[in-house]
């Protein structure tokens, strides 16, 4: 099934949700698409809003058929937008808003902005969104141990953190929350360049 939207510049809440027969969806004039607008659309491949500004949380939360999409112009991603999907790359413009947990931490993302001016995605923890170019990353973790705090910094070439890694086995060890921020890193004739620090996000083991 194909809808086309043409003549439609807000997609309300819960408008397309759990549809099981939405295939494409095509809206030339959308600026705003609503809370789970198009939650659990599983057949869901195309869509084509290039007007729009705004995709409020959940909207397309699992569209595991949802492999390629053009979000050229939108400035804010509420929670869970793409979250289980099935879209394996993102371009981000610099000034894009991301709550937590946008993008699925699948989606691999490009910047469109020099490498060194990059501010890595981490919507969760335990993982961030690769940044195409990197070869690896460094982590700044702080956390308590008996009531003491302790940061540690790190690199590895994975994007998680793993929970039975030499680093996850360490971290267990913490009291309560961790929090951790990332930056990435290429080479550059034989020296590391790296992009500017994630923002700092928390999470238990």
């Amino acid at each position: 099934q194909k809808v086309n939207l043409n003549n439609v510049t807000n997609i309300g809440e819960s408008a397309f949700s759990q549809c099981k027969s939405l295939k494409t969806i095509k809206g030339n004039k959308i600026k705003k698409i609503g809370i789970d607008a198009f939650y659990q659309n599983v057949k869901l491949k195309t869509i084509q809003l290039g007007r729009v500004t705004k995709i409020e949380r959940g909207a397309f939360n699992e569209c595991t058929s949802l492999k390629k999409v053009n979000l050229s112009k939108v400035k804010e991603f509420g929670e869970e937008a793409f979250m289980y999907t099935g879209i394996k790359q993102l371009t981000l413009k610099p000034g894009v808003k991301l709550a937590e947990q946008s993008l699925d931490p699948r989606t691999k993302i490009k910047y469109s902005v020099p490498f060194s001016k990059i501010k890595p995605y981490i919507g969760d923890g335990k993982c961030w969104n690769k940044v195409i170019g990197a070869k690896g990353y460094q982590l700044k973790l702080t956390y308590k141990v008996k009531k003491k705090n302790k940061t540690i910094v790190c690199t590895q070439k994975a994007d998680y953190i793993g929970r039975f890694s030499k680093l996850g086995k360490k971290l267990k060890q913490a009291d309560y929350e961790i929090f951790v921020k990332i930056r990435a890193y290429k080479y550059k004739n034989k020296k590391k360049v790296y992009t500017k620090w994630s923002k700092s996000t928390g999470f238990f083991f």
